[in-house]
């Protein structure tokens, strides 16, 4: 019996890599219940085919996983590029944070990237680099055109298995294609007249670094829904929340219009970044709606 890693499905076959190959795998029999519930990224143990059909083979069970994310559909990701676009699209810091409430919830480490460099000042990128670093998340500025930070985000890939995420047009592919020369992802033109990117990949796809790890190329997107939670919940995915949230009145305190916040107080303060907070309000606002329609 093999192990491997699945990099992905096609049709009614897995991709899985194991001790530098890449074997095609089907389920069948007994396993075939276990075909929509393996996705890129999972371990799995397999038995290889025999003679000229080697590399035909029978999945016959999928390891535990570590965690799965949903929306792209990965499992066991260690930790989230978040690409944010300095310019084309505009940066939007709501999908970012977003993605950091998606990543503290499921304690991913996340590394946010400011790409396109090449198109900005560096007041575009301060105002993001002022907002995040202080709350202990690290900022590789680069630009996959003349790929100024590369080999720092490179360097952030070694030993993970990666997801990177952001809105269609940021640079996923083209950063990608310059961490990994000869990869040749297809890259999508932002339009001009929206100045927001086009779909360039339809589905997910895990790919093996040459210095060590996997990086997942994933479908872009503009929306990402939050994990299920209680409303009360969404402050500890926000460091600055959880860090003043501890001296607040109510322990329920959703830090809105309750008496003796210290939340709030933190903000009045300048110790907690309005738009930051304007954003855990819009997403709080979304979590207690889906909990309505439960």
């Amino acid at each position: 019996m093999e192990r491997g890693i699945i990099l992905k499905r096609y049709g009614g076959f897995f991709y899985v890599y194991s001790n530098g190959k890449v074997y095609e795998c089907v389920c069948r029999g007994k396993n075939r219940l276990l075909h929509d519930d393996i996705y890129p990224g999972d371990l799995v143990e397999f038995l290889p085919g025999e003679g000229e059909k080697s590399d035909k083979c029978v999945i016959e069970g999928l390891l535990p996983r570590n965690n799965l994310l949903i929306r792209p559909p990965v499992a066991n990701v260690s930790q989230v590029i978040c690409v944010v676009a300095l310019k084309y699209p505009s940066p939007n810091l709501f999908l970012l944070d977003r993605l950091l409430v998606n990543a503290e919830y499921y304690s991913l480490r996340a590394v946010i990237c400011l790409n396109k460099k090449d198109f900005a000042t560096d007041q575009n990128s301060e105002k993001i680099i002022n907002i995040y670093q202080g709350l202990g998340y690290k900022i590789v500025v680069t630009s996959a055109k003349t790929g100024e930070g590369v080999e720092q985000l490179k360097g952030e890939l070694k030993d993970n298995l990666t997801v990177f995420a952001g809105q269609s047009g940021v640079g996923k592919s083209s950063l990608l294609n310059a961490i990994i020369p000869g990869l040749k992802l297809k890259v999508g033109e932002v339009s001009k007249k929206l100045k927001v990117g086009r779909h360039t990949t339809r589905h997910v796809e895990i790919i093996k670094l040459p210095e060590g790890g996997f990086v997942a190329d994933t479908p872009g997107f503009s929306r990402l829904d939050l994990p299920e939670m209680y409303p009360e919940e969404l402050g500890n995915y926000f460091p600055e929340i959880r860090e003043h949230r501890v001296n607040c009145k109510f322990t329920s305190c959703l830090h809105e219009n309750e008496p003796q916040c210290n939340v709030k107080a933190a903000i009045e303060q300048g110790l907690i970044n309005e738009e930051r907070y304007g954003n855990y309000l819009k997403l709080l606002a979304e979590v207690r709606e889906r909990e309505r329609g439960r």
